[in-house]
């Protein structure tokens, strides 16, 4: 702690971040349930496969984009580079 004392007290002086994790939180519950899911996909691929997808789910989210909106362009472009 020594090491990022000044750090810390900048953090906190700075107010520009919020020093809670609920947003953070609310994303990581959602994911509780999957970990379950996960001893039933068949391998260790399909389980990072489904890591990547939840991801990039939340990232949308947590932005404020339209996940489904964003999934529909990135099928058009892949379609169209084929």
């Amino acid at each position: 702690m020594n090491t990022f004392w000044t750090q810390l007290f900048a953090y906190l002086n700075g107010g520009f971040y919020s020093i809670n994790s609920f947003i953070a939180g609310r994303f990581i519950c959602l994911l509780a349930g999957e970990r379950k899911n996960s001893l039933f996909f068949g391998s260790d691929k399909m389980v990072h496969v489904s890591a990547v997808y939840h991801t990039i789910i939340s990232t949308y989210k947590m932005q404020g984009v339209s996940v489904l909106d964003y999934f529909k362009r990135f099928l058009i472009l892949i379609s169209k580079r084929r």
